[in-house]
């Protein structure tokens, strides 16, 4: 377990992520998860990407064991600001917010603002479907979006491509059935270290991936 005061860094990461660095939430206990992945119950809609979550089903399975420490870092960002003396120092030309979660709160916004802060060397992408937060967080925060945090809006209606990105996103991440928009599909499971087009300032800014 890491220490109580410290952000666990998931730093083995498999299949897409190979040899990618990040900083996991526990998708398990946030409640926008937890009701968008029941999709179909909350708001009549069966074509929501959250509801085949890879992250539950991995962390209900044989990543059991990372849920505590996912979760320990759900608290540490979520719930009040981090010292500087308390954030890590990211040894990576790139880095990924959220192999498994998603904004919790405003709180937890900041905090990675602040790790971007504090890391200006490294490029971090983040993605997202809390456009929400992001409009409160931003609209009051007096140094803006961090000049080194890539924001991917994460498209959570499978088919129904978003090509225009929102204001505050860098690009938009699109999800299809693997039979339908085939020519448009660019997201082709290379592993991201290789591809880096969601962590650069690449002239590709709608990304598509056929449903694994």
């Amino acid at each position: 377990m890491t220490e109580y005061n410290k952000i666990y860094i998931s730093k083995h990461l498999n299949g897409k992520m190979e040899d990618m660095h990040a900083i996991s939430t526990n998708t398990l206990t946030n409640p926008y998860c937890i009701t968008m992945h029941n999709a179909d119950k909350h708001y009549k809609k069966s074509n929501v990407i959250c509801k085949s979550c890879y992250s539950m089903r991995s962390l209900n399975g044989y990543l059991y064991k990372n849920a505590k420490l996912y979760q320990h870092n759900s608290n540490l960002l979520s719930k009040d600001i981090i010292e500087f003396k308390d954030i890590p120092v990211i040894n990576s030309l790139y880095f990924r917010f959220h192999a498994h979660g998603e904004l919790i709160n405003e709180m937890h916004l900041i905090n990675l603002c602040r790790i971007c802060v504090a890391n200006p060397k490294v490029t971090f992408s983040l993605w997202t479907k809390r456009l929400d937060i992001l409009n409160k967080v931003f609209d009051v925060r007096n140094d803006g979006k961090p000049k080194n945090l890539m924001i991917i809006y994460s498209n959570p209606i499978i088919n129904k491509i978003v090509r225009t990105v929102p204001p505050l996103c860098d690009k938009v991440f699109n999800n299809v059935d693997k039979d339908r928009y085939i020519d448009e599909q660019n997201c082709t499971g290379r592993k991201c270290i290789e591809c880096l087009t969601c962590y650069t300032d690449s002239p590709i800014n709608v990304i598509v991936e056929g449903v694994k």
